[in-house]
């Protein structure tokens, strides 16, 4: 009997402290939920937004049609932000429904080709090294063909929810929103000018350490980028970089790139979407850029 009475007072003692542990472990953002013993968020840079290394146009493979090096046509400007340095492109916020009430800014998908082409045995794109001591970038750096990480606003892990805005409606300067339906790999929404396209992926999500912490709503917002040219014609891959400083080239289905980096974070992401609908969201972005409007400037001081 007093062998019982033990086992019963010990597993209440448990049963007191297990919630304690969850809570410190699983509470803040997407790792909450316990069955993610990895934590997997924390090894991934989800703000796009840290600085990586760039593998350099030299370690490219030469089948990479996207891949831009700054010194060629076809990029943005870097204007006075030397290659490694962080830079921003000046942007306009819109409204939710575009421009002038409209979905998007007018535009039409180039005919469709007769036979598609293969989208190749890796349609999420090929994972390039970087190279040593090459300037850093990030995938939107990757994306515009330019050596820098280049920030975007709006992005954070403490974002007031009247911030939320901007991560999701800003517009580079020199950029159009298109509608991203029917672009791929053989077809595109852009054209000269504005040959450069742009395809954007950003999420977001209660940061409930911090909304504790501060007694407000506060979340966190992170973003991927890939890009390509389309002035050499179609079909045309994109290209991009991955949170650990891998570059991607000749991808040739965005949604199978980005799958195949965020597949696992989307699915989580879901559920909190479930849970909290109003709280936790993400978008896809689609732009047509003129280069030549597009100047990198160096970010303000914080």
């Amino acid at each position: 009997m007093k062998r019982k009475v033990t086992l019963v007072l010990l597993g209440l003692a448990c049963l007191a402290v297990m919630p304690s542990i969850a809570q410190a472990r699983y509470r803040d953002g997407m790792n909450m939920y316990q069955y993610v013993r990895s934590s997997p968020i924390g090894y991934v840079d989800w703000s796009g937004a840290a600085a990586q290394p760039t593998s350099g146009p030299s370690t490219l493979p030469s089948t990479a049609p996207s891949t831009l090096p700054a010194t060629q046509p076809g990029s943005p400007s870097p204007g006075d932000v030397k290659p490694g340095q962080p830079g921003y492109f000046p942007f306009d916020v819109v409204p939710p429904d575009g421009y002038n009430g409209k979905p998007f800014a007018p535009s039409e998908l180039t005919p469709k080709p007769e036979s598609e082409p293969s989208l190749g045995k890796h349609p999420e794109g090929t994972p390039v090294k970087p190279k040593p001591g090459a300037p850093e970038q990030n995938c939107l750096g990757a994306a515009c063909g330019l050596p820098n990480p280049i920030e975007w606003p709006g992005i954070g892990d403490v974002v007031p929810q009247g911030q939320l805005a901007p991560a999701k409606m800003v517009v580079p300067k020199g950029c159009t929103r298109v509608d991203c339906k029917g672009i791929s790999y053989s077809r595109t929404r852009c054209k000269a000018p504005r040959c450069l396209e742009l395809i954007q992926w950003t999420y977001w999500w209660p940061n409930e350490a911090e909304s504790l912490k501060q007694k407000k709503a506060l979340f966190k917002v992170r973003y991927h980028s890939i890009g390509r040219n389309i002035a050499g014609g179609l079909p045309r891959a994109w290209a991009s970089k991955d949170a650990h400083g891998i570059a991607y080239v000749n991808i040739t289905d965005p949604d199978a790139h980005y799958n195949k980096l965020y597949g696992k974070t989307m699915k989580l992401l879901e559920r909190w979407m479930k849970a909290y609908p109003q709280h936790a969201g993400r978008a896809k972005t689609c732009f047509c850029c003129d280069p030549a409007k597009m100047k990198l400037k160096t970010p303000p001081k914080k």
